[in-house]
């Protein structure tokens, strides 16, 4: 068993013990993102904008237009509408100078900065951001890890800090945030056993598992595309965070114009991929995926791929999403069926 192969059945297995019947309370938005919302709509010409840089930093999606939600959701960007540790990672770029300077010069003073700088989220952020709270616990024990005599992979600095994060409460506060965390991180640390080229791959192996569980459809040049928006993504969330924090002092213009050009790439990127065609992930798809990930001869691979096609009974491309198939339904069997269905 290779090390991708262990976090994509280990997070299948967990993602099966969270289904169920789950009630979600829905939060009213604290004040100050209400008033922040308000203060920059009237700054921005264009709204929506405002509520795109408004989600991305407080997570508050509510208002977002149908358009720019639908965008994200085809390239799989919707998880930017969580604070998580994407935007943590963002921000803790711009410290890495100062943590550089200070290893190459005084290690004493980096541990002790870097400890500060990694702990301070962990006790100023709310619980709902767990995400971000469990990068800044990764990032903690990275850090710490090197003052030990002993020179061991990444991968178990991984599965130690997700150990503690488990102990520390994190899966019973937030079970599809850890869930999530551990399957897309862990396939980034596993990129050592990886070839560079086919990360992306183990990426959408991981994306495909979660759209099983989210029964929501996937689009082939959407996963790729998404991947770079993602990175993309990076220098431009603390522009968003700044903005956010000091749109009282200043004029919208730069806010508005940096939203504007990842927004426009998104939207672009969404038309691009709703081209390729929509395909939903299903049990044969997943367990060829975990089959692939095992340490097999590049026969076997080509076998086991031929097989699957061969044994595929539904479309892969162009499948009808769930909206699909409900207006579907309303057409041939009426409102009736859509009363009847809610009444039971």
């Amino acid at each position: 068993m290779t090390r991708l192969s262990f976090i994509y059945i280990l997070s299948f297995i967990l993602l099966c013990s969270l289904q169920g019947p789950r009630t979600f309370k829905v939060q009213k938005s604290p004040q100050f993102i209400q008033e922040k919302r308000e203060l920059m709509r009237k700054k921005f010409e264009d709204p929506g904008r405002a509520e795109l840089l408004l989600s991305y930093v407080s997570g508050d999606y509510k208002r977002l237009p149908k358009e720019t939600k639908e965008a994200h959701k085809i390239l799989g960007l919707n998880h930017l509408f969580t604070p998580s540790g994407i935007h943590l990672s963002a921000l803790f770029i711009l410290f890495l100078p100062i943590l550089y300077l200070l290893k190459n010069k005084y290690r004493p003073a980096h541990l002790a900065f870097g400890t500060v700088l990694f702990l301070i989220p962990m006790f100023v952020l709310p619980t709902s951001f767990s995400a971000a709270k469990r990068i800044s616990l990764l990032r903690l024990v990275s850090l710490w890890k090197t003052i030990l005599p002993w020179d061991f992979p990444f991968f178990y600095v991984f599965l130690f800090t997700f150990i503690l994060d488990f102990l520390l409460g994190g899966f019973q506060k937030s079970p599809g945030s850890f869930v999530y965390s551990f399957l897309f991180l862990g396939i980034l640390f596993s990129a050592n056993q990886i070839p560079k080229m086919f990360l992306p791959f183990a990426l959408l192996g991981g994306q495909i598992i979660v759209s099983f569980f989210q029964q929501t459809p996937l689009t082939p040049l959407g996963f790729l595309l998404g991947f770079f928006l993602t990175a993309a993504f990076t220098p431009f969330f603390p522009i968003y965070f700044g903005y956010f924090w000091t749109c009282s002092f200043f004029p919208a213009s730069w806010g508005e114009y940096s939203v504007k050009i990842y927004l426009d790439l998104v939207l672009l990127a969404a038309k691009l991929a709703e081209k390729t065609g929509y395909y939903y992930a299903n049990l044969p798809l997943i367990l060829l995926i975990i089959v692939l990930s095992l340490r097999l001869s590049r026969q076997v691979k080509v076998l086991l791929i031929a097989l699957f096609f061969s044994l595929q009974s539904q479309p892969l491309l162009n499948a009808k999403t769930v909206q699909d198939l409900k207006k579907e339904s309303i057409m041939l069997y009426g409102p009736a069926c859509k009363k009847s269905r809610s009444k039971s």
